[in-house]
């Protein structure tokens, strides 16, 4: 159901209405002004006055995050996974005060698939927000219209590592990277890939092997200009 794709950042649901639910906003932290559908997704704030389905919720909390995030938060990520944090800024990282948070996937309507989240620790794995769509990490951090080449990557730390490099030896004005969750996990809008080079670093391991031939596929048929 929905509500759990607003109780998975951060806000306590109470009953309402029918199929109704209330709680404080996460935006103006007005107390009991939030409400949902848990059958539709959609939602409003009654005091601050936003509203959508529950991708344009997870837009707006991407976009609070990424201004909650302070270089000391960065620096402490960056450290960690062995990245830049001009990289993680690219990628649209954000904070929500417990955990980061990464944004995979804007619409046609600018709601995101999924927005996904990590914690610093040992063995801690990148959690989608339950009901989630899989959705490309890194389109968020620019108009890819005008990019010749496309690194795709099973996950965002590669894809992170991966513009950093294109950073340093000036290439991103050609060339960018994004991430799928998983090398099983293809997202639908795959037209984005049309008349690019598109250049697949999966894992070497079986599962990185199997995802690279899926890929292969499914990018010759959504009209890549070259795979490899």
């Amino acid at each position: 159901m929905h509500d759990k794709t607003f109780r998975a950042h951060g806000v306590a649901l109470k009953s309402g209405s029918g199929s109704q639910l209330r709680g404080r906003c996460p935006f103006c932290r007005k107390a009991d002004k939030f409400y949902c559908s848990k059958k539709t997704g959609l939602w409003d704030c009654k005091s601050c006055h936003k509203k959508g389905n529950a991708g344009q919720f997870l837009r707006y909390i991407s976009a609070m995050n990424q201004k909650a995030l302070t270089a000391e938060k960065a620096k402490e990520l960056a450290k960690h996974k062995d990245l830049s944090s001009m990289a993680l800024g690219m990628f649209s990282i954000g904070w929500n005060g417990k955990e980061y948070t990464v944004p995979a996937g804007y619409g046609p309507d600018e709601a995101l698939s999924d927005l996904r989240r990590y914690k610093i620790k040992t063995k801690s794995k990148m959690l989608s927000t339950p009901g989630a769509k899989a959705g490309w990490g890194g389109i968020t951090q620019a108009n890819l219209s005008q990019v010749k080449t496309l690194w795709v990557t099973e996950g965002e730390w590669d894809a992170i590592a991966i513009l950093d490099s294109l950073r340093l030896n000036s290439l991103l004005d050609s060339s960018r990277a994004i991430s799928t969750p998983g090398a099983g996990s293809l997202p639908k809008n795959l037209e984005l890939l049309r008349d690019k080079e598109v250049l697949i670093a999966f894992d070497n391991d079986q599962p990185g092997y199997s995802g690279t031939v899926k890929l292969i596929q499914a990018a010759t048929d959504a009209g890549a200009e070259s795979v490899r």
